[in-house]
């Protein structure tokens, strides 16, 4: 489940109306589950720490019109590899942040453990806008 929360809204709105873009975004994996609403916020996320694992900045390209719906899409999957040491992490998702402020979030179907050296995830953040 996608959900862009209230304050995301906000700031979405606010950075669309001012020009400003997706350029300064982190994508970040979270190791705790939370339950996506409205009123999620940034702090509600536990950034994963597994051994080898750092956030990343997507490369978002021009927004794009797919059935009527404008999309976003990183440019690429953004790979996240467990290396060889020794702390582990069940990821739940990734979350899309400026600022200490929560822009998106997708869940996972289920959490993916990340714990022995080679195991990776890979995330493409996309955000579809569609009219209410």
């Amino acid at each position: 489940m996608l959900l862009v929360p209230d304050e995301g809204k906000i700031y979405l709105l606010d950075l669309l109306n001012g020009g400003g873009g997706l350029g300064a975004v982190t994508l970040s994996l979270y190791k705790n589950s939370v339950a996506l609403s409205s009123s999620t916020v940034f702090s509600d996320f536990d950034e994963a720490d597994f051994s080898g694992y750092s956030s990343v900045t997507p490369a978002f390209g021009s927004a794009s019109l797919s059935g009527g719906k404008a999309v976003i899409t990183d440019a690429a999957a953004r790979d996240f590899t467990h290396d060889s040491g020794g702390t582990d992490n069940d990821v739940y998702g990734y979350v899309v942040h400026e600022a200490g402020v929560c822009l998106w979030a997708e869940a996972l179907a289920s959490p993916f453990t990340l714990e022995n050296d080679g195991d990776q995830i890979s995330v493409t953040a996309k955000l579809t806008l569609n009219t209410e």
